[in-house]
């Protein structure tokens, strides 16, 4: 079986599909025969065009053709000229309103081209129950068991429980006797992460707790995440919307909870978790929920935490894709 990904994530900034080589380099080890074609910049009508030549072309070779990401890599990748499957990751499929006209059709556009493309797909694979419910809510009747949830894997190997103090002495030596709320972007001036809201939301906790500090993981090298995460006492997610953020992923299993607006399926970890919280998305309550969040009196159980990032390690994303992969070669 050979299988060719698509994808146009941006070689020049670190951490960009970070989740995508690990899995293509789990899969490879499990035996997965996998190309990877980067379409490029995908920003004008002749790039695109070219892209949709260069699927075609080369796409004759393979068996499969998987989609890594829907807007424009789906519009292109819907051209090729075999069974073909598309993974939708939250910000091609979520509408955004941002406060200039760029932002505006850039997410307008991002949307329509993943809704244009998504009937040439034999197969949809989304991250979180949530968003599944969407996409069959908006599918109807057009075969809407297409749709499945495997949510990107993690390194369970890498991403471990880690002594505190060690990992702070590391980033944050002169932080040693303070209280650390991370929150990770890629772009700390990314409208959809609202790092402002995050801020004014610790500046709020810091009227009552003095000693908390607020860091933001931007520009990491993803080997370096499991201590930097580890340094830190509490993740924070301030997103209007997400597929399953892997920052939560990340932190859950090196035993770190979190704080969240609703998004993805982390209500439901929430529930039964109670240094997990889930807020509205307005600083007051957020900051109600950190401060609620480290005065639990319940000791911090890294492993209870850790065991709801268990299913996503790579051998059950390469049993759940070899399923998809057989049936679709079978039909």
């Amino acid at each position: 079986m050979k299988i060719l990904w698509t994808h146009n994530f941006d070689p020049a900034i670190k951490s960009s599909g970070s989740f995508m080589w690990f899995m293509v380099d789990g899969l490879r080890k499990q035996g997965m025969q996998i190309d990877v074609l980067n379409l490029g910049n995908l920003r004008s009508p002749w790039r695109i065009l070219q892209a949709i030549l260069r699927v075609r072309a080369q796409s004759k070779n393979y068996d499969l053709v998987h989609a890594q990401f829907g807007s424009a890599c789906s519009l292109v990748t819907m051209f090729a000229n075999k069974p073909k499957i598309v993974s939708l990751r939250g910000s091609d499929w979520y509408k955004f309103s941002g406060k200039n006209i760029f932002t505006k059709a850039h997410s307008y556009l991002g949307r329509l081209f993943t809704q244009i493309s998504l009937r040439r797909f034999a197969s949809i694979i989304v991250m979180s129950r949530h968003m599944q419910h969407e996409l069959q809510s908006y599918l109807k009747h057009d075969s809407p068991s297409r749709v499945t949830v495997i949510t990107d894997p993690i390194d369970l190997q890498k991403f471990v429980p880690m002594p505190r103090d060690i990992s702070r002495q590391k980033y944050f030596p002169e932080y040693q006797d303070h209280t650390l709320i991370m929150l990770a972007t890629l772009h700390e001036n990314n409208p959809i992460k609202r790092v402002a809201l995050a801020k004014e939301a610790i500046r709020l906790v810091q009227q009552d707790a003095p000693n908390v500090r607020f860091v933001v993981a931007s520009g990491i090298n993803h080997d370096d995440m499991p201590t930097f995460i580890s340094a830190c006492d509490l993740m924070l997610v301030t997103s209007r919307h997400e597929g399953w953020p892997n920052c939560i992923k990340e932190a859950l299993a090196c035993g770190i909870p979190f704080v969240s607006t609703d998004v993805s399926d982390l209500k439901h970890i929430a529930r039964n978790q109670s240094r997990c919280r889930i807020a509205k998305p307005d600083a007051e309550d957020i900051a109600k929920q950190i401060l609620g969040t480290l005065c639990d009196s319940e000791p911090l159980d890294a492993l209870s935490l850790r065991k709801h990032v268990l299913h996503m390690s790579i051998t059950k994303s390469y049993n759940s894709l070899l399923n998809i992969y057989k049936k679709l070669l079978d039909e």
